[in-house]
């Protein structure tokens, strides 16, 4: 079975790992937005939402603030002022995750505990 993947990788033609020349975006952080970017518009369409944000608007809200983007409770995440109106420029908010849960607290009280949290 060794002989046969030996086999397979002499013919690929391309050596193993990212392939930057290829990139939709060009640049290691335009290439990381991108990525965020597809998946969150993917995200939006399995749950479907509207999703009208486009990748430069979607650069714009996270100028300056990328590199704080994460999963930690201080870091920065990408929202929707009204999560009941689409993913567009206007309704969409960049803000630390605290602040996040503390607003989606807050809507579950208002609405009887009728929304998931962490939307």
């Amino acid at each position: 079975m060794t002989e046969i993947k030996k086999q397979r990788k002499k013919g690929s033609g391309s050596k193993p790992g990212p392939r930057p020349h290829t990139w939709k975006v060009q640049g290691e952080i335009p290439h990381q937005q991108y990525c965020a970017w597809l998946q969150m518009k993917a995200q939006a369409s399995y749950r479907k939402e509207t999703f009208e944000l486009t990748f430069e608007d979607f650069q714009t809200v996270w100028q300056g603030k990328w590199e704080r983007k994460g999963r930690g409770i201080n870091d920065y995440c990408l929202t929707r002022s009204n999560p009941e109106s689409s993913w567009h420029i206007d309704n969409v908010i960049c803000l630390p995750r605290a602040e996040h849960f503390k607003i989606q607290r807050k809507r579950s009280k208002n609405n009887g505990n009728k929304e998931r949290m962490g939307d």
